[in-house]
């Protein structure tokens, strides 16, 4: 349980093929309260710089999604969400993107689309897509692409299953370690420390 593929859960993957779990901010109606998801390791920082900017900015940021599983991001699509990606390649599923609550935002969209920028989140660039997706954003640049087809390549298909394994083995750790699993989850929002905190996943 303590390794991810060839690598100890301690320590970072050095293909970068791994995530991390962290607690963010998260809203459900009405609700808000603090819940743990994963990011991508490389993204870990950029999270962390992306809350800051939201919060010196006067903004309240709270997500909706962060990290889904194959049967999350299925359950979006036959439950008629917004969902753009249909095709089992949503960068949610690896790690490297986030859906965000404008309800009671704080900072009008386009301060919110600057913060998201300088941090390597960024929007859908098809217009038609983002207008059905508007609170999506992704690190576009770590979406690796065939240069011929513009479609995700294998590259990024591995990176999801990566992902999703390293994601599991965490789980497992999570129901049979709790306290140990604890020790692991980063706070990359900082100023944050009042909402109450969801054990559930």
């Amino acid at each position: 349980l303590t390794y991810a593929r060839n690598n100890p859960l301690k320590y970072v993957d050095p293909d970068g093929k791994a995530v991390v779990p962290v607690l963010v901010p998260f809203r459900a109606g009405q609700q808000s309260e603090m819940r743990i998801s994963y990011v991508d390791t490389r993204l870990e920082a950029n999270l962390q710089g992306f809350l800051g900017g939201m919060r010196s900015a006067g903004g309240d940021p709270r997500f909706t999604f962060v990290f889904r599983t194959p049967e999350e991001q299925q359950e979006q699509v036959d439950g008629g969400a917004a969902v753009v990606n249909t095709d089992g390649t949503s960068p949610h599923m690896a790690g490297l993107a986030f859906d965000i609550s404008f309800q009671k935002l704080g900072v009008s969209v386009d301060e919110l689309r600057d913060i998201a920028g300088s941090n390597g989140f960024r929007q859908l660039s098809n217009p038609s897509l983002r207008a059905k997706d508007p609170w999506h954003f992704q690190a576009t640049n770590l979406i690796t692409r065939d240069a011929r087809t513009g479609k995700v390549d294998g590259a990024y298909k591995a990176l999801i299953q990566e992902n999703q394994f390293q994601r599991a083995v965490y789980e497992t750790m999570r129901n049979r370690n709790p306290a140990g699993f604890e020790k692991l989850v980063r706070n990359p929002d900082a100023q944050l420390r009042a909402l109450p905190v969801s054990r559930s996943y």
